[in-house]
């Protein structure tokens, strides 16, 4: 069984904007106000809008249990949970996707689920008879986290199911540190099996079987680019004093989602264009330079996606035509774009 010793508490641990938001967006669903949200979380109007802003693990439990309270509904984290599907962890969710089963897939997440959330870390054991999802927190007091293990939990299975294209299978037993809720229990409802509260440690298991079958979006050459990306993220999150990093990050997040120029990037990081350029200029780098990797790198990702046409990739790229994004191509590679990348 799992280790029941969770991490020690680290009061910096932090979550993306995207995985604070779907918690966010639960919460204001069920009537409460915005700005005494964000007021609890510590942040401005347009935080969300930042593809970098970390919210604190802690502000996060305290707009939970705020909600809690003011709304006596016992269940906003299985309630978030059951709403995650692979966009919610962007990046990562794509690698889930394209990952071979879901064995393969928690694999990739493991290695990069702290950049999505920074409440605990999940694993996976199977043997003969179960496989098990583990889920060793970052905090030590179950129901104070209990929000948030139930939402880890719930989208494990609706994401499962989701990438399975098995969308009535159900776990075999979920055990929880936490005591039972509320009666009756939605946990018990919507997971369809026996839910084992007051436990040495949180745990779900299914059949083994699903571990290692084969996820029908699998895509081997997208996610070694993805992994690529990802493996940039997690140097981008380590080094975000750096104004490269952050730069990068915020194109990244940003291509195809809002207008991508050095004046609107600059305000979504919080500084001027004056600023933004000569911290770049600093650092041996430039806003132009930042952009023609990124769009190189998302052109690799939309090409080996095979999910879009050239002239939709040139627009998610930011280029006025199909006609820039196949000169810009052409420099990169010496030949016109196909959907089949020429081997590295």
């Amino acid at each position: 069984m799992p280790n029941s010793q969770a991490a020690n508490s680290n009061s910096s641990n932090s979550s993306s904007a995207q995985y604070t938001e779907s918690y966010f967006t639960t919460c204001t669903g069920l009537g409460l106000p915005a700005e005494r949200l964000l007021d609890i979380l510590d942040a401005p109007e347009m935080a969300f809008k930042n593809p970098l802003h970390r919210f604190s693990c802690d502000a996060i439990l305290d707009m939970i249990a705020y909600a809690q309270e003011q709304t006596g509904h016992k269940s906003i984290g299985l309630l978030a949970g059951t709403n995650f599907r692979p966009s919610t962890f962007l990046d990562v969710g794509q690698a889930f996707i394209s990952a071979e089963s879901l064995r393969h897939a928690l694999k990739v997440n493991a290695k990069y689920q702290r950049l999505t959330q920074q409440f605990g870390q999940t694993g996976l054991d199977v043997d003969r008879k179960s496989a098990r999802v583990t889920w060793t927190p970052y905090i030590e007091d179950p129901e104070r986290l209990r929000p948030i293990t139930e939402a880890v939990y719930a989208g494990y299975v609706s994401i499962g199911r989701w990438l399975l294209w098995h969308y009535n299978e159900d776990a075999l037993v979920v055990y929880f540190r936490h005591s039972k809720p509320c009666d009756p229990d939605p946990c018990a409802e919507y997971f369809g099996c026996e839910i084992k509260y007051d436990q040495p440690f949180d745990c779900l298991e299914f059949k083994a079987g699903l571990a290692d079958v084969a996820l029908p979006q699998a895509n081997p050459e997208l996610l070694k680019t993805l992994e690529s990306r990802l493996d940039r993220a997690l140097k981008n999150l380590e080094n975000l004093d750096r104004m490269t990093n952050q730069v990068h990050q915020c194109i990244l997040y940003s291509l195809g989602q809002m207008p991508v120029n050095i004046v609107d990037i600059a305000r979504s990081l919080g500084y001027s264009p004056q600023v933004m350029t000569r911290g770049l200029k600093d650092e041996g780098s430039s806003f132009r330079g930042i952009l023609q990797e990124v769009r190189r790198q998302n052109a690799e990702f939309y090409l080996k996606a095979n999910r879009k046409s050239l002239a939709d990739i040139a627009l998610a790229l930011g280029y006025s035509d199909q006609t820039a994004f196949t000169r810009a191509y052409r420099g990169w590679h010496g030949v016109p774009p196909s959907q089949t990348l020429p081997a590295s």
